[in-house]
């Protein structure tokens, strides 16, 4: 931003006291208690697949495949700077995930290391009765 620009940009002070006079159940962050266990209850979820797929890329998979998969969907990384780092082209790495890939749906398709799955526990007033 240019100096002259900086000169002319206004700035807006805003008590935050308003923010006490909104009722909580209101404001855009308030999240009820049946949003927050539904919250956790996806969270204990996904940590138990990222376990799974970590132990099943462990089996399966050859260290080098490990990392790239791990810097494309972990790390959130590009094909072309997953490539800089391996030292590969994007193309290059591209392709061994893939294969990677095709590897690992072999092995869940074949049933080899299924999923752990766990029961969704009934509501306390159905199992009473």
């Amino acid at each position: 931003m240019r100096d002259d620009e900086r000169k002319r940009r206004t700035e807006a002070r805003l008590s935050l006291g308003w923010l006490n006079a909104v009722p909580e159940e209101d404001s855009l962050w308030y999240e009820s208690p049946e949003e927050i266990q539904r919250g956790l209850e996806r969270g204990r979820e996904k940590a138990i697949q990222h376990r799974w797929v970590r132990r099943i890329m462990e089996r399966r998979l050859t260290e080098r495949q490990c990392e790239y998969l791990e810097l494309r969907f972990f790390d959130g990384l590009t094909y072309s700077q997953i490539g800089i780092i391996m030292g590969v082209t994007g193309a290059a790495a591209h392709h061994c995930i893939q294969r990677a890939i095709r590897r690992l749906r072999a092995s869940v398709e074949a049933g080899e290391f299924p999923p752990r799955t766990r029961r969704p526990k009934p509501p306390a007033d159905e199992t009473e009765g």
